[in-house]
């Protein structure tokens, strides 16, 4: 399925602003970092515990799901609770199956849970792609 925002289910008012330090794409689970701002980088510790905060897209600005935050940008991160739903990115080649459990691929992208900490729950199979990571209907544990 295309999806045309991050968040598909839950208070859309429970987003954080930060500043990207480094690329980051909409869907993608993010970290705050120690920097003296609010300060985020794509979650880089695969199979870790995280914060379930995903970047969304800047519609502000005229910035679709596709388009990526530059690093130093400003921008905004939802913070997800248990039961939301997500339009999260799946990492590269990852063949994942509804029902299944996710984890940090340490990429920003979720993997299919192995002996991590699961954080979401795909709500949809995914279209395997060599190439690129690709979207999918996450719920947040």
């Amino acid at each position: 399925m295309s999806y045309r925002t991050v968040i598909l289910k839950g208070d859309v008012n429970a987003t954080q602003e930060g500043i990207a330090s480094g690329a980051i794409v909409p869907g993608s689970l993010v970290a705050l970092t120690s920097a003296a701002q609010d300060t985020f980088i794509v979650h880089g510790s695969a199979k870790a515990a995280a914060s379930k905060r995903f970047a969304i897209e800047d519609n502000f600005q005229g910035d679709g799901i596709d388009d990526a935050i530059a690093s130093g940008s400003q921008f905004r991160c939802f913070v997800a609770k248990p039961g939301d739903e997500v339009a999260a990115l799946i990492a590269v080649g990852e063949d994942i199956a509804k029902g299944d459990l996710l984890e940090s691929a340490g990429d920003g992208t979720l993997q299919k849970f192995t002996n991590g900490i699961p954080l979401a729950l795909a709500k949809e199979d995914n279209v395997v792609d060599e190439y690129n990571a690709t979207r999918i209907c996450v719920e947040i544990l």
